[in-house]
């Protein structure tokens, strides 16, 4: 059996056909038709940035049109990295970088961090970058790499970690040697001033944190309210009573407050404790700073329940009324998405809490109870404007409904009147051809008698006949027939 720890990649045999040139190695030639992938391929790595702006692209080549783009190019080689000839798929890199833990800092305490969070929706991420390129030149650190989304930066005993997502990028500060007190300093206090001034964006929201020794200054009420500079503060166990926590979040500054007591928490828990109370809060303030976007949206929906209303004697709303209200929901789609992010946020806010593993400490208003009080408005609102948007729908709806109904109506009157007014015209036309055809019966009867007569006058007058008047008689039924026959005659071959 072959020893393992000398079986090295490049010292296994090899499964193909090698040629007798260049034993141990297959060529190109000969593993690019037997090998799907191709290790050789490079693959530009896809940021959760542009993962979370661009949607996938239809012409991005499938795993098995890359596998023939490799075949076509070569065969495979071995990876450097790996030590296997394959080929990999294009999607890898983020799918890896997906299943990336996120940054959590080890921490001992005492220590104290800072983070904050900026958007920028007309910068790009270069700006923030290149900012941050410019610190990394004030410290003389390594600068983060020019597609990368999130880099550490390590500095005498402090530590600074920026992420971005989109038009958000988020900022870490621990100091790990903080001096003084509880917040006698902030770990933000750290990073130059000039600095600080010059980021991109404006501030969604800052937290302060410091985190103590479980051998400290004794936490009581008293002493608390000193530190807070109230007595309201809430307070709660974390990490199955690893953990303390006492907060305000009535800073003037906009920073809250959190004071964490060490009660047996190790540097890796502590920091996944401190990011998850930055999630929590995070989360929190997504959800209120959506909200409070949303504001204009509760007037919005009062104008179109207005527009619906139907005036005096009608049934419903008219057609300018109900297309303007169909076009406002059209336009206004990114509200209605808003709605749902907002739940999302407060969901995530719930899943940081979770992790935080929570216990009511006695007398005081733990994490879960503050959430539910900070983000009470927002639901009451969220499924208030929910309700609303979905009665206006159902609203336009009925009112389409009935306006289609009322052209339908409309148009079944409307046919019905041009049917009778038709058929009256067509009785009208019938008598006045029926008339003037009785009255050029009339007409040429009487002209055939009198033409009868003049016949029978001169016929008497050269001695031809001696009873002109009985002649004159014989002629008007003749007439009359004659007459008859081409008036009506001539008719019926005209409507055949």
């Amino acid at each position: 059996m072959p020893d393992a720890a000398n079986d090295r990649p490049g010292d296994r045999p090899g499964l193909l056909s090698v040629p007798q040139g260049n034993p141990g190695q297959a060529s190109p030639q000969d593993m690019g038709g037997q090998l799907p992938f191709d290790a050789s391929h490079e693959v530009e790595a896809m940021s959760p940035d542009n993962m979370a702006q661009a949607p996938v692209s239809s012409a991005a080549p499938s795993t098995n049109e890359a596998g023939r783009q490799a075949s076509s190019a070569g065969g495979g080689k071995r990876d450097a990295g790996t030590g296997y000839p394959f080929r990999d798929n294009p999607l890898l890199p983020a799918a890896l970088a997906a299943g990336r833990l996120p940054f959590a800092p080890a921490i001992q305490a005492p220590a104290c961090i800072s983070h904050f969070a900026t958007i920028n929706d007309t910068a790009p991420v270069e700006a923030d970058r290149e900012h941050l390129g410019w610190l990394c030149y004030s410290l003389s650190a390594p600068p983060p790499a020019p597609d990368a989304t999130q880099h550490t930066i390590e500095f005498d005993h402090f530590t600074v970690h920026w992420e971005n997502y989109g038009p958000i990028s988020t900022y870490t500060v621990v100091n790990r040697q903080p001096s003084g007190g509880a917040f006698a300093s902030a770990a933000l206090d750290a990073l130059p001033e000039d600095w600080l001034s010059g980021l991109t964006g404006v501030r969604l929201f800052g937290l302060h944190v410091h985190y103590e020794e479980t051998n400290g200054p004794e936490r009581n009420p008293a002493s608390l309210a000193r530190l807070f500079g109230r007595d309201d503060y809430i307070g709660a166990t974390l990490a199955a009573g690893k953990a303390r926590v006492w907060g305000d979040w009535d800073q003037e500054d906009g920073f809250p407050k959190l004071l964490i007591r060490d009660d047996g928490l190790t540097k890796r828990q502590a920091g996944r404790l401190v990011m998850d109370l930055i999630r929590f809060e995070a989360s929190r303030m997504a959800a209120l700073t959506e909200h409070a976007r949303l504001r204009n949206l509760d007037r919005q929906l009062a104008i179109w329940e207005h527009r619906l209303e139907p005036e005096a004697e009608q049934s419903s709303a008219d057609a300018e009324a109900i297309t303007t209200v169909r076009a406002g929901l059209l336009s206004h789609y990114r509200e209605r998405i808003a709605l749902s992010i907002c739940d999302e946020y407060e969901q995530a806010a719930q899943v940081a809490l979770v992790a935080l593993d929570e216990s009511r400490l006695p007398g005081l208003v733990p994490l879960s109870d503050y959430l539910g009080h900070s983000l009470e408005g927002v639901h009451q609102d969220i499924s208030q404007w929910r309700e609303r948007f979905s009665l206006i729908e159902r609203e336009l709806e009925r009112a389409e409904g009935r306006l289609e109904r009322d052209d339908r109506d409309q148009l079944a009157e409307a046919i019905q009147v041009q049917t009778a007014v038709m058929a009256r015209t067509a009785q009208a036309q019938t008598q006045n051809r029926r008339l003037l055809q009785i009255m050029g019966v009339v007409g040429l009867t009487v002209g055939f008698g009198f033409l009868s007569r003049l016949f029978a006058d001169g016929l008497a007058a050269i001695g031809l006949i001696q009873a002109p008047e009985l002649l004159a008689l014989v002629g008007l039924p003749v007439g009359f027939l004659a007459a008859y026959a081409l008036i009506f005659g001539t008719g019926s071959k005209r409507r055949s």
